[in-house]
């Protein structure tokens, strides 16, 4: 027997090797598909979460906008009832009198 040629045993324990690499190649393989695929589901999570903010960001302006305009007729009616109050309190004192 040649000393260089493989045996059977040789063969086979190579034979086992490749099994399994093959083995754990399709398992990396199956793995990455998943994380792939979670990747991409993730990323348009990301998007549609980015997109909603931008969302909330112009509702959230229009709402402060209409909240000071709604704080500037507050202010003008309270100082318009001021008046309307010295007003009165000053005929009442000039018909008191």
């Amino acid at each position: 027997m040649d000393p260089l040629e493989p045996t059977d045993s040789d063969l086979q324990k190579l034979e086992e090797k490749v099994a399994k690499a093959q083995a754990a190649f399709e398992s990396e393989e199956k793995l990455r598909k998943e994380v792939e695929a979670l990747n991409a589901k993730l990323l348009q999570e990301k998007t549609d979460l980015l997109a909603s903010l931008e969302g909330e960001k112009g509702s959230l302006a229009e709402f402060q906008e209409k909240s000071n305009k709604l704080q500037a007729q507050k202010t003008d009616l309270e100082s318009q009832l001021h008046v309307s109050i010295l007003t009165d309190v000053f005929v009442c004192y000039l018909l008191s009198n």
